[in-house]
């Protein structure tokens, strides 16, 4: 009879050990979702008070589609900054979407306590056919953490609430530097979620001091492009576009750097695949190239104009 129980108590242990237990408490989102528009896909980024779940959901021919933050299948638990890609077709038929965050307070192997959970919606408009596009586009906010330029940029962007935005471009030095996380947190998804509210797409740009600092490594697996770099085309309705990725204003080897750039390789791979970009689909009313600086025609030997 022990021996019958001690099978039982150790069956029921390991079925415990796979199934999800419940646990109390709170999660809110810290900075509210913006949707990137990064080539043929967008990428809804916000982030919570919590790392967690974190999951995007939207109807689609009357389905609901789920997509989770996740890497070749496993849903990342242990971010409080969450991205989600979804195709522009999809999102722009949708109209809207909801973001969702669950607390997973542990997580082993065999098992995992999740917590509370908090949810965002917006509606949401792509290209819907107007005649005239609005281009907001905002740079060199040098924005950090503790400096909140977001007051002033919020009052003269009050000043353009009738005729708001289609999309917003965040032109480069959006943030002073990447010295963590917070920066990216702060000063990139927080200033494109206040000035699109959710519901229109933002472009970003990398600027010269968006490439300073250690986190500087690592924005770019919150903005993932179809390219995979920070370079891109995109179309918007009658509008063909290229995304120049500038690197950085000065050579590899000055001191600012301390050697830990390679910005030299970097410039011959964007310059290879701009050379492979030889034609517009379609046939666009307008092609704009959007570039934090200004010498594209003769940027370190390469005429990228």
């Amino acid at each position: 009879m022990k021996k019958i129980l001690s099978i039982m108590t150790a069956i029921i242990t390991a079925v415990s050990m796979l199934t999800c237990s419940a646990a109390e408490g709170t999660i809110s989102v810290r900075v509210q979702p913006a949707v990137f528009l990064c080539g043929d896909i967008y990428n809804i980024v916000w982030s919570t008070d919590k790392p967690g779940v974190g999951y995007v959901e939207y109807t689609l021919d009357d389905k609901t589609v789920r997509i989770y933050d996740e890497e070749a299948g496993v849903i990342r638990t242990d971010d409080y900054i969450h991205t989600v890609s979804v195709p522009v077709s999809e999102l722009d038929a949708a109209g809207g979407y909801s973001v969702t965050a669950v607390e997973v307070s542990s997580r082993t192997p065999y098992s995992a306590a999740y917590g509370a959970s908090c949810t965002e919606t917006r509606t949401f408009s792509g290209y819907h056919g107007q005649e005239q596009i609005n281009i907001w586009t905002l740079s060199d906010t040098h924005r950090t953490p503790t400096n909140n330029i977001m007051t002033g940029v919020n009052a003269a962007a009050s000043h353009l609430q009738g005729n708001g935005p289609d999309i917003v471009m965040l032109l480069g030095d959006i943030a002073n530097d990447m010295q963590n996380k917070s920066y990216a947190e702060i000063a990139v998804f927080d200033t494109a979620a206040q000035l699109s509210g959710g519901s229109v797409p933002c472009v970003y740009t990398r600027g010269n001091h968006e490439t300073r600092g250690e986190f500087s490594g690592y924005l770019l697996q919150y903005l993932p492009s179809d390219t995979g770099e920070f370079y891109f085309t995109f179309e918007y309705g009658p509008l063909s576009s290229i995304v120049l990725d500038l690197g950085e204003d000065k050579i590899d080897s000055h001191p600012e750097y301390s050697g830990l750039v390679d910005y030299s390789n970097y410039r011959v791979e964007e310059t290879d695949w701009l050379n492979s970009v030889d034609s517009y689909t379609g046939n666009p009313t307008y092609r704009i190239a959007f570039c934090h600086g200004p010498n594209i025609i003769n940027h370190f030997g390469f005429n990228w104009l």
